[in-house]
């Protein structure tokens, strides 16, 4: 939901507006129902499926520049991006893409190799440590072991992290800012 965050500190004066997929009902419901409960139903679209290319074409159409797509759709990206190159190319400024594979993230850094990379975290996957010290379903983070292991493996501004899905933060230089 770092979309809806976006959309809060920005105020409904900026005129922004943002696009949900989420597959699962309850989570879909759940989504309409935080943008109601902030004020940002008209400002944000959520839709009740997995990403879809034609969606998001239309929703590009409406617009000439599209700030940001932030997408975490657990592997779907391999497929999406392809689809819609020429319109991130054309429109998009700035792509935020959870990756989920060794292969997926090569490739789609490859296809998008003329974009700058603004940040990049490899994708890790299930090790001995996320998935020991993370828990399982319903359980708590185990934070202090997480904290005294050795098991970090990118430090950050911020600090040290364990990441599972890898990450790319791209900037497109043929969008101007």
């Amino acid at each position: 939901m770092r979309a809806l965050a976006l959309l809060k500190a920005l105020g409904e004066s900026a005129g922004g507006h943002a696009l949900f997929f989420e597959v699962e009902a309850a989570a879909c419901e759940a989504n309409r129902a935080i943008l109601h409960l902030n004020g940002l139903g008209p400002n944000g679209t959520v839709v009740c499926t997995e990403g879809d290319a034609a969606v998001i074409r239309a929703f590009a159409e409406e617009r000439v520049v599209i700030d940001v797509i932030d997408m975490d759709i657990q592997g779907a990206e391999v497929q999406l991006v392809p689809a819609l190159l020429d319109v991130l190319h054309a429109r998009v400024r700035k792509l935020v893409i959870g990756t989920h594979g060794l292969q997926g993230h090569a490739e789609l850094r490859t296809l998008l190799s003329n974009w700058t990379i603004a940040s990049e975290l490899p994708w890790v996957g299930p090790t001995h440590c996320n998935g020991r010290l993370r828990g399982g379903e319903g359980s708590r983070w185990e934070t202090q072991e997480m904290l005294q292991s050795s098991c970090y493996v990118e430090q950050t501004q911020f600090g040290p992290i364990m990441p599972w899905d890898g990450e790319l933060v791209l900037l497109n230089p043929a969008v101007s800012v």
